[in-house]
């Protein structure tokens, strides 16, 4: 069922619902003012004219069913023919309080879009701040430490420290502590 197939049932439901002493265009409008809300780029023009066909399309129906009461009847007649001009007022607030939820509609846009900014700001910031020590330890990894002394080796050291390591494993001292 799609949205306008809802609302038409709720228009329905809202005459067949209602008892007949409460219909009127101000209780249909009060009763429908979320729907009216939720469409906050119509205009107050437009949402005049579709709202007030609603109503004016449900009482043509209603006056034309025999399954309605004649006083349910009567009353879409009349109702029909005498939309109130207090009516009016209504659509005045309904227009101011759709413009203030654009305009917080439009702060929370602004808002988002700096936070978002400010976050990307951040992360480019960090990968500035990465990049930048990486290339430092890149830098440092590069140059040859100042007192770094080049070591000779002969083949006399190796042997030397061959026999070193040798002997270091064939101490009592080391069978001693040697696990088994």
């Amino acid at each position: 069922m799609t949205d306008l197939h809802c609302l038409y049932k709720a228009i329905r439901d809202y005459f067949d619902d209602t008892p007949v002493e409460e219909w009127s265009y101000l209780n249909f409008l009060n009763l429908f003012k979320p729907f009216i809300m939720s469409k906050l780029d119509v205009t107050k023009q437009e949402d005049k004219g579709t709202w007030r066909k609603r109503f004016i399309t449900r009482l043509d129906k209603i006056a034309g069913d025999d399954t309605y009461s004649e006083q349910q009847r009567a009353l879409a007649i009349r109702l029909k023919e005498t939309i109130p001009s207090s009516a009016d007022s209504f659509w005045d607030n309904v227009e101011k309080e759709k413009e203030d939820l654009r305009r917080k509609r439009e702060i929370m846009n602004k808002t988002n879009s700096v936070r978002n900014n400010t976050e990307l700001d951040a992360l480019d910031l960090l990968d500035t701040a990465r990049k930048e020590k990486a290339k430092e330890i890149l830098s440092l990894l590069k140059q040859k430490p100042e007192n770094e002394v080049p070591i000779d080796y002969t083949e006399e050291d190796e042997k030397e420290y061959e026999e070193d390591v040798i002997y270091s494993y064939n101490t009592e001292e080391d069978n001693e502590h040697r696990i088994t």
